[in-house]
């Protein structure tokens, strides 16, 4: 039986994680539907969309990433330099424009459990760049990953102020 390195995210972790993630997000929105605060045509479809963006991180991880990659690699294509940041853009546009809660709460969900795992890896540049940065061939510092991390947590702050206010 192989042993799994301590320097990567387990499938188990992942799905705790994202599972918590989706309980804060619940229990948020009970606390916002018993203050009066939101009605549930509102919190229903922004959950669903938020369960959906990190089902696609998930699904990815777990089974479509077995039909791309080709054997000895590694990459994610969720988890890759050039799908985080199209997803900075595509978060713009379907926040702005089209008007979709399940859409909103796809990209918050997406944003959320990508920042969720380089929080997790914020202390192992090494596993780091292997899961985020493996096709840009440069040795990060703890710093350059801190600024990376910062960075993502700025625009996920950004999304929530532009989607619950």
């Amino acid at each position: 039986m192989k042993k799994k390195s301590n320097a990567t995210i387990s499938n188990k972790h992942t799905l705790f994680s994202f599972c918590l993630i989706v309980l804060v997000y619940s229990s948020l929105g009970g606390i916002a539907l018993l203050t009066d605060n939101a009605s549930l045509a509102t919190l229903a479809p922004l959950s669903i969309g938020i369960a959906l963006g990190l089902g696609i991180l998930i699904v990815d991880q777990l089974f479509l990433s077995q039909y791309y990659l080709e054997s000895g690699e590694t990459q994610l294509i969720t988890r890759s330099v050039i799908f985080l940041l199209i997803l900075i853009p595509l978060s713009i546009f379907v926040l702005t424009s089209s008007g979709s809660l399940v859409g909103m709460g796809m990209m918050i969900g997406l944003q959320v459990g990508l920042t969720a795992e380089m929080l997790q890896l914020r202390k192992q540049p090494d596993a780091f760049a292997r899961r985020f940065l493996q096709h840009v061939h440069h040795q990060y510092s703890n710093q350059e990953i801190k600024l990376i991390i910062f960075a993502a947590v700025v625009v996920v702050i950004l999304t929530h102020l532009f989607v619950f206010l």
